[in-house]
């Protein structure tokens, strides 16, 4: 603390230790109205304390932070916290018995939010969010949301009306949370990624026929029983002329070769990626794909589970000209050689890299 004391000016300070039953101020002879970074998440303090020490950082611009234990109405009789330069948050436990913390924030504007496991209340200044939700109130709540990372986890018995929102431009959704898609309209979305398919193969489709995104980007995983080109099928046509990248994961091989026909008509399409494959791969009819799309298509990844076997023999060529007879590995190192660049094999090694 003495080492403490010498520092009246502190800007940043990060702690770390047990959580603390009771916070007794004055064992920190700190400025705490200098500080403009705190870092407290590995710590944990009642709700009461920690309301009282924020009070007292009044330039607070990022503050991580933890609470836990109960509650009681006394926190509704404390001043607001007054946090007028705060743009970060990151904060576990934001809500207790009811009782939101960030009611008793005066105007808090914060452009980054992550509440780990907490409520999805939320200012409407906010332009990002990560987190848990159980309801869809802060799309309604945060009208100026661009950007969200989030795990959905409703009530089984709630039923949710349609809610638009106009702002939001990606949506990451983590650990099967596809089924928050069916209540949502986002015209103004450009990534999507969907971490785990839903068991609904129509829900993707009718979301991007509802709404009419301009998509960029989509990522979707695969689940264990469901194809992604049935996920995928009905969903192209509405993305044709805007996406730019699409990254499968979890495939099996017999969806390769219908993916690569469905994706044919994508005429902005320059970022293909399958990961994580299952089986082999019609490797005779990759490699002429790649020949026909090689002046459009920059990258493509082919990332199996384990070692494919890429000496077989290829009739192949450029759009025009003669095929030829070459190994698998040989018509890759030619498309390499045309600036694609090609990711062929597993994590450990590509295969499609040039012979040295």
């Amino acid at each position: 603390m003495t080492l403490l004391q010498a520092a009246p000016r502190l800007w940043s300070l990060k702690m770390e230790g047990t959580g603390f039953p009771c916070l007794d101020l004055h064992i920190f002879p700190l400025g705490w109205g200098t500080l403009t970074n705190l870092d407290l998440g590995f710590l944990a303090f009642y709700v009461s304390d920690s309301l009282r020490l924020l009070a007292l950082c009044t330039r607070l611009e990022r503050v991580n932070f933890v609470t836990e234990g109960p509650a009681d109405v006394s926190v509704l009789w404390q001043p607001p916290v007054r946090l007028p330069q705060l743009t970060a948050l990151e904060w576990f436990g934001l809500r207790y018995n009811g009782i939101s913390l960030f009611r008793r924030f005066s105007r808090p504007h914060p452009e980054t939010l992550t509440l780990r496991d907490a409520s999805a209340e939320s200012p409407a200044p906010l332009t990002k969010f990560h987190g848990t939700i159980w309801d869809l109130e802060v799309f309604t709540a945060a009208a100026n949301l661009t950007e969200m990372i989030c795990k959905f986890e409703p009530d089984d018995d709630v039923d949710f009306t349609l809610i638009t929102h106009r702002n939001l431009r990606s949506l990451t959704l983590s650990e099967d949370s596809a089924d928050v898609i069916p209540y949502l309209a986002l015209p103004a979305l450009q990534h999507l990624d969907i971490s785990a398919m839903d068991s609904s193969s129509s829900s993707l489709g009718s979301f991007l026929a509802r709404c009419s995104p301009a998509l960029v980007s989509l990522s979707v995983r695969r689940n264990a029983s469901e194809s992604c080109f049935d996920y995928l099928h009905d969903s192209m046509s509405f993305v044709a002329s805007t996406l730019e990248s699409l990254k499968i994961h979890h495939m099996s091989d017999e969806d390769i070769r219908p993916l690569l026909e469905l994706v044919t008509p994508l005429t902005s399409l320059h970022t293909l990626s399958f990961s994580d494959l299952d089986g082999g791969s019609e490797l005779h009819f990759l490699i002429n794909f790649l020949y026909a799309r090689f002046e459009k298509l920059r990258t493509f990844k082919l990332i199996w589970r384990s070692s494919p076997f890429l000496d077989a023999m290829s009739w192949a060529g450029w759009p025009g000209t003669p095929n030829e007879l070459d190994a698998i590995g040989g018509h890759l190192w030619q498309l390499v050689e045309t600036s694609m660049d090609i990711y062929l094999g597993t994590v450990y090694r590509n295969y499609a890299s040039l012979p040295t």
